[in-house]
């Protein structure tokens, strides 16, 4: 019999747009040159030079031509909502969980709603905030998932910083591993590059005998609405009693728990009003009760239309 596997992947971009552009500009101009330097060391080990060399180019023309001239600006439109991370996550998924992950399967949500504000008060809490991409083989399924998170300042990924990726892998056998590194800049990017070029040429050179997909299991992808985790909220709510009753009011008809809440010192004034940042976080609750009770909070007349709601790394 089989022994069952459980496995989750969290890996995180934290990239710097201008170094990801400038790294990928340069290495489309040096692509032939850097690949010639690493060939003539590759083409000996072979033993057939000519031959590695001519195919080699094809794989490599083939590459260069296929690159639009909108590549860059959409590959950074994608860092920022998401688009990026969730292709990357679709692919691990598949290679970790031994099922087809496909890009529809992944939820995806981009940083374009974070503000200063949600960073502060994350940080007062012991948070920092990451684009942060989970991949889970539970029982249920498989949920795959792309979006902000509020992540333990102890935790390795939140030490992630500027041009550096990280994949954190938790397993049954193994406990928990996390393969850190440069994601982008001129080198980083082309040697992953340069390398699978060089892999490609191999297995063509070799008739083709490389390891090709392992997705044998057909596992079902979970529904977002089902998946678990605490959340963390924020809301703008008039300095009055009363109000606190009936945010969490709403979250305990929902079946939602709370784990603390912070009531802030009035942040400003509106028509002579007090208003205070109300920042509750929750302990476990599934995504379609938290989404439920939101809908219903903004329907408040003393909840401000800005709500923040943001999942949390345990």
């Amino acid at each position: 019999m089989q022994r069952a596997r459980r496995l989750y992947l969290y890996f995180v971009s934290a990239i710097s747009l201008i170094a990801l552009g400038t790294g990928l500009a340069r290495l489309l101009t040096n692509l032939f040159e850097r690949i010639s330097d690493a060939l003539r060391g590759t083409a000996i080990v072979s033993g057939d030079t000519e031959a590695f060399r001519r195919e080699a180019s094809l794989v490599i023309a083939s590459i260069v031509v296929s690159l639009p001239s909108w590549l860059l600006h959409w590959w950074l439109s994608e860092r920022s909502t998401g688009g990026d991370s969730a292709h990357k996550l679709a692919i691990l998924a598949s290679m970790a969980f031994n099922s087809r992950v496909t890009l529809d399967d992944v939820y995806t949500e981009g940083i374009e709603g974070i503000t200063p504000d949600d960073i502060a008060f994350g940080g007062a809490m012991g948070y920092v905030i990451k684009l942060l991409a989970v991949a889970k083989n539970e029982a249920e399924g498989i949920s795959v998932r792309v979006h902000p998170t509020m992540i333990p300042r102890d935790h390795p990924l939140a030490a992630v910083r500027d041009e550096n990726n990280a994949i954190f892998v938790s397993g049954d056998a193994v406990g928990e591993l996390m393969f850190y590194g440069k994601g982008a800049g001129s080198l980083p990017a082309a040697s992953a590059v340069v390398g699978d070029v060089i892999s490609i040429a191999r297995n063509i050179l070799s008739g083709g005998r490389m390891v090709g997909c392992t997705c044998f299991y057909d596992k079902p992808i979970k529904d977002m609405a089902d998946v678990v985790c605490r959340y963390f909220m924020i809301f703008d709510v008039p300095d009055r009693p009363g109000v606190l009753a009936e945010v969490t009011g709403v979250l305990g008809r929902n079946q939602i728990s709370i784990a603390s809440v912070i009531q802030h010192e009035p942040s400003e004034e509106d028509g002579g009003q007090s208003i205070v940042p109300l920042v509750i976080m929750t302990a476990q609750a599934t995504e379609g009760a938290t989404q439920k009770a939101m809908a219903e909070i903004g329907k408040l007349s003393s909840v401000r239309p800005n709500a923040v709601r943001m999942r949390v790394l345990d």
